[in-house]
């Protein structure tokens, strides 16, 4: 059999192969994987933070029938590096930091800059008393309490099934 006719051979079984279902199948499972690694990588930085797909920092927003708590966790940061600001309803959380570091081991010299700053906001509803908001940081948590107004705020609505 000579050269050309080995090469024709190979080049009609892998065409019969590319039109197997299992094989399309399997190339768009490696597909699908190659693109789930690429998101995972882009939620994730270099330097090991969150980047722009998750948003920073995380918060958690919790209410009961005396107040709406609002807990941002920072952590690393500092107090004075943090400002909370009421515009209207709009509760608008900011904060920046820089990190600077330094080491020297064997006659090498790391310097190691970081800068980043994070905006995150909450429009509070209606029954929030906008007047009665108290904010306490401990360890990188943030928390902010909110006192609600008496006698307003959401109404549970009653889900008939049908019979």
């Amino acid at each position: 059999m000579s050269m050309i006719e080995k090469v024709k051979q190979k080049g009609q079984k892998l065409r019969r192969q590319l039109n197997e279902p299992h094989t399309q199948l399997d190339l768009r499972t490696g597909m699908n994987r190659a693109f789930e690694r690429m998101w995972q990588s882009l939620r994730h930085n270099s330097a090991g933070g969150r980047s722009w797909a998750i948003p920073w920092p995380a918060m958690d927003l919790t209410e009961d029938e005396h107040r709406i708590t609002l807990r941002v966790d920072v952590p690393g940061m500092d107090a004075k590096d943090i400002s909370v600001e009421l515009s209207g309803r709009v509760l608008a959380i900011k904060g920046a930091r820089q990190v600077e570091s330094q080491k020297s081991r064997g006659g090498v010299h790391h310097h190691e800059r970081m800068a980043g700053s994070f905006y995150r906001s909450v429009t509070l509803p209606d029954y929030a008393d906008v007047d009665n908001i108290t904010a306490k940081f401990d360890k990188g948590v943030l928390e902010l309490q909110i006192g609600r107004l008496a006698g307003l705020g959401p109404k549970r609505v009653a889900i008939s099934t049908a019979e």
